[in-house]
């Protein structure tokens, strides 16, 4: 019979893999596909400039864990890569050793900080959740809720699609040992471009310019007048 305002609360449990739900038009939705079509999509793009020695699957295996850190986090470890490359065929000739120097250091801060954001990466999907970006009408990963204003006649209802979270710790092993594999040729390639040409620049130091006092010429003894003899 018809009715109004129909609610239904889904409480997944901890230990399951939220992949897809749905139910009534107001209710939560898994944005994560979305953001991985993007990831794909960049991935592509990246896997066709040639400069880093990453191919488009590199790219897509790297941005699908990597898309569950912000998004400016992920710009640096892009950023790192291209940044090496550019690098690896810059001039270094012609720079100053202050304007070399500095390149040098925010290169070695920049490798500091995504080394850092994939260990973050790893220990969050070996040990954290995933972020599949469950939201809409205040769901998340442990609370979804669907509503519908008014029912003509059934009540509506709601469906999830999850598998054991074991699945995804398994996923996230396999990911982290062909990640750490894969790291050392990057920083091989990182090590070559790092240090093209030389690692440091000493710098320069002006040696004071000493003034020469004008020397006074000594005048000859007086000769001797041989009349006075």
């Amino acid at each position: 019979m018809p009715s109004v305002n129909a609610r239904i609360e889904l409480r997944p449990p901890a230990n399951r893999w939220i992949l897809l739900v749905g139910g009534p038009r107001m209710g939560p939705a898994v944005l994560f596909w979305g953001v991985l079509l993007i990831v794909i999509a960049a991935a592509i793009g990246l896997g066709r400039t040639r400069q880093t020695p990453l191919k488009t699957v590199h790219w897509i295996l790297l941005g699908l864990v990597i898309s569950q850190v912000p998004p400016p986090l992920l710009l640096i470890i892009v950023g790192w890569f291209f940044a090496l490359a550019w690098r690896g065929r810059l001039d270094t000739e012609p720079l100053k050793p202050w304007q070399f120097n500095g390149l040098q250091i925010v290169l070695g801060g920049l490798t500091l900080a995504t080394l850092a954001l994939l260990v973050f990466a790893i220990e969050q999907g070996l040990l954290g959740h995933p972020n599949m970006m469950i939201l809409g009408n205040g769901s998340n990963r442990y609370a979804l809720n669907w509503y519908q204003d008014q029912v003509d006649g059934a009540l509506p209802s709601g469906w999830m699609i999850s598998l054991p979270i074991m699945v995804y710790r398994i996923a996230m092993l396999v990911w982290a040992l062909w990640v750490s594999f894969a790291l050392l040729k990057w920083l091989r390639w990182g090590w070559d471009c790092f240090s093209g040409g030389r690692l440091w620049k000493a710098p320069q130091m002006k040696r004071p310019k000493i003034k020469k006092k004008p020397s006074k010429a000594k005048s000859p003894p007086p000769e001797l007048d041989p009349s006075e003899d």
